[in-house]
């Protein structure tokens, strides 16, 4: 079909050229099914599904819950907090699922559940446009099943369809008290343009003015968030909200592609192709992943990679994802959307995957991050993970410097991470005041004295600052970066933070702070879940049976410290079993001081 296609798409890419990306009309080039799975297709999915067992395991699933869906009660309009997200997604998964389960079966006890789903969310009285992800995440539900469900459609259902689409997302759309999602460069950008273009595309012919508008206010603000991927496709917003706003993304991209045979260039933003291998290198030997900001630690498959694989040829990216699928492990990140990863698998012809040849990646970007990996193959492998940024950055923590680090199948250093949102919200914490003294920088997971990281006097660390990465090491004697905390920190000249492993992948972290006309407090943090004891100088460290000794070198006096990770408010999360070990320490007026830290075991003299 693509082929048979191929004379229309030259004369649709000329015709682009042409309108310059602005006031064009956006009919698509192929009729229904038009969105990821053109007709015909699903023998590309039903080859690859029947020559990989892994794929066979995720199809299965699918029509597993397919046959479990078909009996469910239809979804409720109800928020939780202020938000309706969860029941749009669950939307987006039954509608995506079961119509996945028709398109690949023919069963129509599929299609005819899908059409009641999409009726029933259409009848809801809006879908929340207060909280615009709400939105996008409906229509993308009601697009796919409208587009890949068209022929079983009567004329009605189709007409209720339209009309809640324009009703309930193109209208508030334009509405400048909920669309400032155009004007943001981070994944609701993404999330919000993917679902009403996916409208768009869907019910073109039937509003074809109304999405012309979708279309082109899309294209105009989504290289806005396309460009945080600059220059080599690191995601400031870290592992979990990769998974969320790059997925949307690639499915944005894509229908495009599937409808016009052109994204219009949005794929070619700076680094933007390049980020699958970022995702890779931040899933850790343990299973879990480097976890900075709203991020949960587990680690998991990501949809996104098979997009990204299929489009660049390298199918390195998938090392990780084929290893949670060749053990029958659905651990997978937006798994609502599990039929898109079937249909981007089918374009990768002879599915085979080498693994990756090197062990280290930089990003440089609003959030610079370091990651050396020993290894592929076994849970043992040292990880070292490093990052700079800026607590300014959407969903970020005062954590730059923070590193998390494994070694011997423990992960040393750990990350607090996320604590969800609602939990927060619904005790009137107001968790998006990130202004310097807003409340954000209250909660305990969110501060910079419970990260891994520096704290000068007690004080927060700056939030419209930015620490950059300024050096790399890449030897076998000395793997890791240099992070310049001088403008995080505030209250000092410089501070320049080296955390390296050497040649036995043990760890080094480098602190050297030169302060003006008054002293500096130093407090040194690493957040562990390995039990601590202060032993004269140094803290031991004990986990699974292992041990580890953290010790300190300086020309100034250093006292060891162990601080609980108890709640500061009713608001915070207990934190169980994690404690946070380091030393306080104070540098002198106009002094310069280096202050050495290692982490090895315990048989080697610190």
């Amino acid at each position: 079909m693509r082929v048979f296609l191929s004379i229309i798409i030259v004369f649709v890419l000329v015709s682009v050229s042409c309108w310059n990306v602005r006031g064009g009309t956006y009919r698509p080039v192929v009729n229904h099914p038009r969105i990821l799975l053109l007709e015909g297709e699903e023998c590309d999915v039903k080859m690859s599904v029947n020559e990989a067992p892994e794929l066979k395991f995720v199809h299965d699933s699918i029509l597993s819950v397919c046959d479990r869906l078909v009996d469910w009660p239809l979804l409720e309009r109800k928020l939780t907090g202020v938000r309706l997200l969860n029941v749009s997604r669950e939307a987006l998964r039954r509608i995506l699922y079961l119509s996945y389960g028709y398109r690949m079966t023919g069963e129509r006890k599929y299609a005819d559940r899908a059409i009641k789903e999409i009726i029933n969310v259409c009848s809801f009285e809006d879908w929340n446009p207060s909280h615009f992800l709400d939105v996008g995440e409906m229509t993308m539900a009601v697009a796919i099943g409208y587009d890949w469900l068209y022929d079983l459609i009567d004329e009605t259902g189709r007409e209720v369809m339209v009309e809640a689409v324009k009703e309930k997302a193109f209208a508030p759309a334009k509405n400048n008290k909920y669309n400032y999602f155009y004007r943001r460069g981070y994944n609701w950008n993404s999330v919000c343009n993917a679902g009403l273009v996916y409208g768009a595309v869907a019910m073109y012919d039937e509003m074809p003015v109304e999405a012309d508008l979708i279309i082109e206010r899309c294209l105009e603000s989504n290289p806005m968030v396309l460009a945080t991927y600059s220059p080599n496709g690191g995601y400031p917003e870290g592992y979990g909200y990769w998974s969320y706003g790059t997925t949307s993304e690639v499915l944005l991209i894509d229908v495009l592609l599937t409808a016009y045979g052109t994204d219009f260039g949005l794929s070619l933003t700076d680094g933007f192709m390049d980020t699958g291998k970022y995702m890779l290198y931040m899933t850790a030997p343990s299973g879990k992943c480097f976890n900075f900001s709203d991020t949960e630690d587990v680690a998991h498959g990501n949809i996104a990679s098979w997009w990204f694989a299929s489009q660049t040829g390298d199918y390195t990216i998938l090392y990780e994802d084929l290893k949670y699928l060749s053990g029958g492990n659905m651990s997978m990140g937006e798994l609502r959307l599990l039929p898109a990863l079937l249909v981007f698998a089918s374009r990768i012809k002879g599915l085979k995957c080498e693994e990756p040849n090197v062990n280290h990646w930089v990003g440089h970007g609003a959030t610079p991050v370091y990651i050396y990996r020993e290894g592929w193959n076994s849970l043992t492998d040292a990880y070292l993970g490093v990052k700079g940024g800026s607590p300014s950055t959407v969903h970020a923590h005062m954590d730059a410097g923070s590193f998390v680090y494994e070694h011997d199948g423990v992960r040393w250093s750990i990350d607090l991470g996320l604590q969800k949102y609602n939990s927060l919200e619904s005790k009137g914490v107001a968790l998006w005041d990130n202004g310097q003294n807003g409340q954000r920088w209250e909660i305990l997971c969110m501060r910079n004295d419970y990260h891994n990281t520096l704290t000068i006097d007690g004080m927060r660390h700056i939030v419209d600052s930015s620490a950059p990465i300024i050096q790399v090491f890449n030897s076998s004697k000395r793997k890791g970066a240099i992070v310049d905390l001088t403008a995080t920190l505030g209250r000092v000249e410089s501070a320049h933070r080296e955390v390296s492993l050497d040649s036995n992948n043990y760890l080094m972290v480098i602190d050297t702070i030169v302060v003006g006309s008054n002293p500096a407090k130093v407090m040194w943090v690493m957040v562990t879940s390995a039990a601590p004891v202060i032993d004269g100088d140094i803290i031991r460290l004990f986990k699974d049976g292992k041990r580890m000794n953290l010790g300190f070198q300086s020309t100034v006096k250093i006292e060891p410290r162990i601080w609980s990770n108890e709640p500061l408010h009713d608001y915070d999360e207990s934190n169980d079993g994690t404690y946070r070990v380091g030393f306080e320490s104070f540098v002198p007026p106009f002094g310069k001081v280096v202050f050495k830290t290692s982490l090895v075991p315990d048989s080697i003299a610190i």
